[in-house]
């Protein structure tokens, strides 16, 4: 059977929430206007794909770089929830794996 994508996304611009206030405050000084880009680029161009067999990070805006998990590594998944991201619908997904490079997945925050 060949290997499908499942689900493929980004994660929430919500995570930038604090840069893009303390970035609206000084953006008279021009440098954080870049920085607030900077952020908005770095998490809209790191994409999650699932599929069948794996899990696929790509990320970087002018060097692309993918990461793959194969599920079947995947020991413990762990969601969290703060008050402030249930008002958003975002949460943390933790991925606790059997992987040597990467015993750790976080993926912060998440639509939920």
């Amino acid at each position: 059977m060949a290997e499908e994508t499942v689900w493929r996304g980004t994660s929430s611009q919500w995570k930038n929430f604090g840069v893009y206030i303390l970035c609206a405050l000084f953006c008279w000084l021009i440098v954080p206007i870049f920085i607030a880009l900077a952020r908005y680029l770095q998490t809209k161009n790191k994409v999650y794909a699932l599929t069948t067999e794996r899990l696929k990070i790509t990320e970087g805006v002018f060097n692309k770089v993918t990461d793959t998990l194969e599920l079947y590594r995947v020991k413990d998944i762990e969601t969290r929830q703060p008050f402030v991201y249930r008002t958003f619908g975002v949460e943390n997904v933790q991925l606790n794996t059997s992987d040597a490079s990467s015993p750790l997945f976080l993926f912060k925050p998440f639509r939920a």
